[in-house]
């Protein structure tokens, strides 16, 4: 069983309490004993003196005086006792040597003379003592005194005693004040734990967590708080999931981030567009299903090595595919990634062709160029997307395959950034719509060894 750290801190806070109750009490008691003890004392002098005195008057027995001494010295606790008559002499004493002496220490002298009850305190060789004098009077007729003395050290074993029973009861009681606090304690964390451990799930990704909602107390209202946090990071990660097969994983991350701004910015990208050739021949051989079955699985393949090279999806256009280099995040070298990227697609579809038996074939562009990117729509439809004239251009450029019967044409703009590293057939003098130059495009045949490198992104 799992000690709570809580717990154990929680109980030393409840043992320090109780100790400071426990030594508190112990005190008064202490006290309270230690007054009985006095009281007590006081009473046995009193009946003492009343014994003595129905010994000396009317008649003076001396004979009852002395069995009264002796009786009394009988008593625990009690070093010594005497009588003196009016004349302050002593007619019995506990020690035989001191009879018909006068009281001769200022403890014996001041009880003589005093005419009320007398309690002294004093210390003879060390040791210290209690003197109780009691007077005996008939009307207002000192006839005598008695006195008792009593040694603090029998007292003090007796509060020992008490001491040692206190400790003993403060032992048990703090033992089962810790047990209990421990057990009350780690019975009221067991939802707190639970729910450690539910936060420890969702932090390795474990979203279907569900705690217990019983209790209307504050765990029971945090454990139904939690439960709606879980549901609302399910619906995030939903969202996140669902939204991400519509667009960019990246711009879906951006976006449920808020760290998309509505609007645009220039960039510097290279864009690559990618189009099935004959695609609507093909539709009309091969039933529809099986045709976006294939489809889906074309675009998962052909996606998963443009994401793996950097790029982000900017959309699907019917069978085409349109991607950018360089956003929504900045890209090192995103000229090269582009080109590698159109070089792998070319390589996978031909896997794809042989493990679906047919023949798909794709014409691919890539232009790098300044463009608008950015969060693009009105407030309740947006699209991230990248518009202006390297997206029209390398359009066009695209088109030329079916002219040139090419599979992957590069831009001079894309084609200068990766000379060194690629092995092309210059196609010069190249007119296209929409520009009055004419251009130089390359046909690119194959990448340097040096440059393929596994999802190289600069």
């Amino acid at each position: 069983m799992k000690i709570s750290k809580v717990a154990v801190k929680f109980s030393i806070v409840v043992s320090f309490l109780l100790l400071l109750v426990i030594f508190f009490l112990s005190s008064l008691v202490l006290k309270q004993k230690e007054k009985s003890f006095i009281m007590e004392m006081e009473l046995r002098t009193r009946f003492f003196g009343r014994a003595v005195q129905e010994a000396i008057f009317p008649k003076k027995d001396l004979f009852q005086v002395h069995f009264a001494v002796n009786e009394i010295m009988k008593e625990k606790g009690i070093i010594y006792a005497c009588v003196w008559d009016e004349s302050g002499k002593f007619i019995s004493h506990s020690i035989s040597e001191r009879l018909n002496e006068p009281a001769q220490t200022a403890v014996g002298k001041n009880a003589v003379v005093s005419k009320e009850f007398l309690i002294q305190e004093y210390e003879e060789e060390g040791e210290s003592f209690y003197d109780f004098a009691f007077p005996l009077q008939i009307g207002d007729k000192i006839i005598g005194g008695i006195r008792i003395g009593f040694s603090k050290q029998s007292m003090a074993q007796a509060l020992a005693e008490v001491r040692f029973q206190i400790l003993k009861i403060a032992v048990f009681v703090l033992a089962l004040g810790i047990l209990i606090t421990m057990f009350v304690i780690g019975f009221m964390l067991r939802p707190i734990n639970y729910l450690a451990a539910a936060a420890k799930e969702i932090g390795a990704g474990n979203l279907k967590i569900h705690l217990n909602e019983k209790g209307k107390d504050e765990i029971g209202e945090l454990s139904r708080t939690f439960n709606q946090m879980v549901k609302g990071l399910n619906e995030r990660e939903f969202l996140r999931e669902t939204f991400g097969k519509y667009v960019n994983p990246e711009v879906a991350r951006l976006a449920l981030e808020n760290k998309l701004k509505f609007g645009g910015e220039r960039k510097n990208v290279s864009i690559l567009i990618s189009d099935i050739r004959d695609f609507t021949s093909l539709a009309e051989e091969i039933p529809a299903e099986k045709l976006i079955k294939m489809l889906n699985e074309y675009f998962d393949k052909m996606v998963a090595v443009i994401t793996e090279r950097g790029g982000s999806i900017d959309k699907y256009m019917g069978d085409a595919i349109l991607s950018v280099f360089g956003a929504p995040l900045p890209l090192e070298n995103h000229p090269l990634n582009a080109v590698l990227s159109a070089w792998e697609m070319k390589t996978a579809l031909e896997k794809f062709n042989l493990e679906h038996d047919i023949k798909f074939r794709m014409g691919i562009a890539v232009h790098t160029g300044e463009a608008i990117v950015g969060n693009i729509g009105s407030h309740k439809k947006m699209e991230y997307t990248c518009i202006g004239d390297p997206v029209n251009t390398v359009s066009r450029i695209e088109n030329l395959n079916k002219e040139f019967e090419t599979e992957i044409l590069l831009s001079e703009d894309t084609y200068s950034f990766v000379s060194e590293r690629v092995i092309v057939r210059e196609m010069s003098n190249v007119k296209i719509r929409g520009k009055k130059k004419e251009i130089n495009i390359y046909e690119l045949k194959g990448i340097k060894e040096d440059s393929l490198c596994p999802g190289q992104q600069g």
